[in-house]
């Protein structure tokens, strides 16, 4: 079996869909057995990131958005199956053997906040996920949601969880990045991840003790930050937040290691990354009682609702507490376990050998 897989997304500075990109091949690559993977790249890839030798083909494709996609559609029909785990184009292109990863639906349930083109992505969207064989949601809250924005839909969705990655697992005592206990708050700065919610909330709990852990915020500069550099310009708040910026994965285990707790207010998630992977690592974690972040956090999180400044400001002071803390990270290690890149890769694998056969099955009856 030939499967071709877009991983343009794995990047040195790569994101959520890069990281799962990443792992996915990673894994595919220990359990396969006489698949045959082409890696379909670009010239910004880092291969070097990716599984080389027996099985794996990597094929560095050039040109524009355009002629890239024209390029890899015309590799998927040669193939029996593609794989896309973001991109709507080439699926497009060749419905009756592509496979495509929705991550979330943020673009249709929260517009607002999206830096999505609308219009053309819900055209797009719902034309392309109507045509293709076989459809994998990173949570069952994502799959549901799917359902809601297209409640007619045919196409079979396989729920198959992301995972932590391996380098996040409890190591001991590991160099503290800063001099200073701090809260962690991760992700790229965007209306989305509920920063200055989570901005109003810790100075709440810092005029209540004044003496609270610093908060500190990793990630990149994202869009419509208004609100959140204006409550940032505050004086009380600049003397106690620091922004890390974009780290890297060494550096994204070294400050969760070290955090107090992670602080994920998010709006909404499609699966929740940084929850898993701070539960791994024995890190406790406030997050949000919406979206799939239950499904990821079970009973090994303090939940608030993402718009309940007082209940955040409460959990935040509740969590510097000893015995909270070690039973949130011995629960938090135990919910993480249950997610993995092998278990990932064996369903993802099982899915690509059904969905080829079901396609037989369907040609063979209409040529019949």
């Amino acid at each position: 079996m030939r499967i071709a897989i877009d991983v343009r997304t794995v990047r040195n500075r790569r994101a959520g869909i890069g990281i799962y990109t990443q792992h996915l091949v990673g894994a595919l690559a220990e359990i396969r057995q006489d698949e045959d993977f082409i890696l379909l790249g670009a010239s910004d890839t880092a291969w070097g990131l990716l599984p080389s030798g027996s099985g794996f083909n990597h094929r560095s494709l050039t040109g524009a958005t355009l002629r890239w996609h024209l390029q890899a559609a015309s590799i998927a029909r040669q193939v029996d199956l593609y794989h896309s785990p973001s991109s709507l184009f080439v699926p497009a292109m060749v419905p009756d053997r592509a496979v495509l990863t929705i991550h979330d639906m943020v673009p249709f349930l929260m517009p607002e906040v999206s830096n999505a083109k609308t219009w053309w992505t819900h055209r797009a969207f719902q034309s392309t996920v109507g045509r293709v064989k076989a459809l994998i949601a990173v949570s069952q809250n994502t799959a549901t949601d799917l359902l809601k924005v297209m409640p007619g839909l045919s196409t079979p969705i396989s729920t198959i969880y992301e995972a932590p990655r391996p380098a996040f697992r409890p190591l001991g005592l590991m160099p503290k990045p800063y001099p200073f206990d701090y809260y962690l708050a991760v992700g790229t700065l965007e209306p989305r991840k509920n920063l200055p919610m989570l901005l109003r909330a810790y100075r709440k709990a810092t005029e209540a003790v004044p003496d609270l852990p610093k908060l500190v915020i990793a990630g990149e500069l994202g869009w419509k930050n208004d609100e959140f550099e204006t409550l940032l310009a505050d004086p009380w708040l600049r003397e106690r937040v620091q922004l890390a910026g974009y780290i890297s994965d060494e550096d994204l285990l070294r400050h969760i290691q070290g955090a107090i707790a992670l602080v994920y207010p998010s709006r909404y998630e499609g699966f929740g990354l940084p929850v898993v992977e701070a539960m791994a690592c024995g890190t406790p974690v406030i997050t949000s009682a919406c979206s799939s972040l239950p499904e990821v956090g079970g009973n090994a999180v303090l939940y608030v609702d993402p718009g309940d400044e007082a209940a955040l400001c409460n959990q935040l002071l509740k969590i510097r507490e000893p015995e909270v803390r070690a039973e949130l990270s011995r629960l938090g290690i135990a919910q993480a376990a249950r997610f993995s890149w092998e278990e990932t890769a064996r369903q993802t694998l099982a899915l690509y050998h059904e969905t080829r056969e079901r396609a037989q099955s369907e040609t063979k009856a209409k040529i019949s």
